[in-house]
């Protein structure tokens, strides 16, 4: 199942120097995997729109703002790397991974290693 989402924002705000955008630098399209629903895999396709930053000194030309859940780059939804965290305490990253690949889960046993290693 896919979902697909385009965030809307009034005034985008530079996060690396805190200027105000007034110029739009094309889109960006991101792919993240949601928790199971019923046993189908969920992916949310996001439309986000890349801005330009107003201040000629900041150390990046353009930027996306962030979506809650997600981060930037992410290819999972926040709850779900809580969720593969929560479950790596129990079982090793190949056990894991392959788990995961019964549940519908595209995640390679290298990605939970990732996902530890971030969190801890």
């Amino acid at each position: 199942m896919t979902i697909q989402g385009q965030k809307k924002s009034v005034h985008p705000v530079c996060p690396y120097c805190g200027e105000e955008a007034n110029h739009t630098n094309g889109w960006e399209r991101r792919t993240c995997q949601l928790f199971l629903i019923h046993g189908f895999s969920i992916f949310l396709h996001i439309r986000q729109r890349r801005f330009k930053c107003a201040n000629p000194h900041c150390s990046h030309y353009t930027f996306t703002l962030e979506t809650s859940g997600f981060k930037a780059y992410q290819h999972r939804s926040d709850s779900l790397n809580i969720a593969l965290f929560a479950l790596s305490i129990f079982f090793s990253d190949t056990a894991l991974s392959l788990l995961s690949r019964q549940f519908g889960l595209q995640i390679n046993r290298e990605s939970i290693r990732n996902l530890f290693s971030h969190i801890v």
